[in-house]
């Protein structure tokens, strides 16, 4: 398992990947959107009442249907992994009333 993989695997499942290490990883497959806004593109697909949305079309149309390209099996599984279960799942626990999604503050950007 491969470092981000290491990092779920140590984790519950209510405490997945904190948000440096989520900004890290996006960083690392050269991510085209900011962390805010995958997760901001995963909420509307989770929310939307078209039952032929897939986390895995969202995932590639983050990409601009340009995937990074994997060295191994291994790392494909953990890619996947680390977006399906650590952003795509924790966001839609926030379908629960038992588990409402709060919103956070995002420092504005200096120029």
């Amino acid at each position: 398992m491969g470092e981000y993989g290491n990092l779920m695997a140590m984790r519950s499942k209510k405490q997945l990947m904190g948000d440096g290490a989520m900004r890290a990883f996006l960083a690392r497959y050269a991510c085209p959107l900011s962390y805010h806004q995958v997760r901001a593109r995963f909420m509307g697909n989770i929310a939307t009442p078209d039952m032929d949305v897939s986390p895995m079309q969202e995932i590639q149309r983050i990409w601009n249907n340009d995937l990074p390209v994997f060295e191994s099996q291994s790392v494909t599984e953990e890619f996947f992994g680390v977006l399906m279960k650590g952003v795509w799942n924790a966001l839609s626990d926030h379908q629960s009333h038992t588990s409402p999604f709060e919103l956070a503050r995002v420092p504005k950007a200096t120029h």
